[in-house]
């Protein structure tokens, strides 16, 4: 049994850690990019076309300033207006099986389970306005900070009088399976236009267009939280992992140790 227990928490341990790690590089990278205004970003794209004859700019950056966009998106669900959403719909089942045990005895089984009905998700092309001007973001493939306007279980009434109807039968015929259907979950989480973001990731002008995008390796983050709040939560976030993490690690060892000897 110790030996278990150890392995458990020495598994638990490195888990923690190795996010630990993750938490620790989110802080310093946001640390090492440099913060530029919409003016600044765009000066330093000219210079570096002037200086590199014409090779496409590419730099980490971060910007802050007010999230807009021209031609914004309304929400499916909500009918919000917004920068991007993601709407989705999913059905729950009820899972109901029944079957006989060593005694001969009908053991009955419930558990739910979801199903993807649909989902989508859309990105409007988006800008970042600070006093200097403005900087386009492309938000594809960006980690959103977006906020939930829809949560609502729709619960499907004529599939659970149907259902009801047709229990006695199910026991009486000795089916083994049956799927229940429940009702819809319904999900909606957009990206507010008109407030305050940060944003952090690659600039780049391909193209001819001077934006902020996803590239290389590093992360690609709009955020309605400000780099302060995300810093010090990520530096939480890897003191309190870290500290565990040994702890786990130490106290699975010593486990082995005695289950061992």
């Amino acid at each position: 049994m110790a030996i278990v227990l150890g392995v458990v928490l020495l598994v638990g341990g490195v888990a923690l850690l190795v996010w630990a790690a993750q938490q620790a590089s989110r802080a310093g990278e946001m640390a090492s990019a440099e913060t530029v205004t919409a003016a600044r970003l765009t000066e330093l794209c000219q210079e570096a076309r002037a200086k590199d004859h014409g090779r496409a700019f590419r730099q980490r950056v971060e910007l802050k300033g007010v999230l807009n966009a021209d031609e914004p998106l309304t929400a499916r669900q909500s009918g919000k207006v917004c920068g991007a959403y993601v709407s989705t719909v999913k059905c729950r089942y009820e899972e109901i099986s029944q079957r006989r045990n060593e005694r001969g005895i009908t053991e009955r089984h419930t558990s739910l389970e979801e199903e993807v009905v649909s989902e989508h998700r859309e990105e409007a092309r988006c800008h970042v306005v600070d006093g200097t001007g403005r900087i386009e973001v492309d938000l594809a493939g960006a980690e959103m900070d977006m906020t939930v306007v829809v949560d609502e279980f729709k619960r499907d009434e004529q599939s659970v009088a149907t259902s009801l109807a047709s229990t006695a039968g199910d026991l009486i015929t000795g089916d083994h399976h049956r799927r229940k259907r429940l009702g819809y979950q319904h999900s909606e989480s957009i990206l507010p236009l008109g407030r305050a973001v940060y944003v952090l990731g690659e600039a780049c002008d391909e193209g001819g267009r001077l934006r902020v995008c996803k590239g290389g390796p590093g992360r690609f983050l709009v955020s309605l939280k400000s780099e302060e709040d995300l810093t010090d939560q990520a530096r939480s976030n890897f003191e309190l992992a870290r500290g565990f993490g040994v702890l786990f690690v130490l106290g699975g060892l010593v486990l082995l140790a005695l289950g061992v000897s």
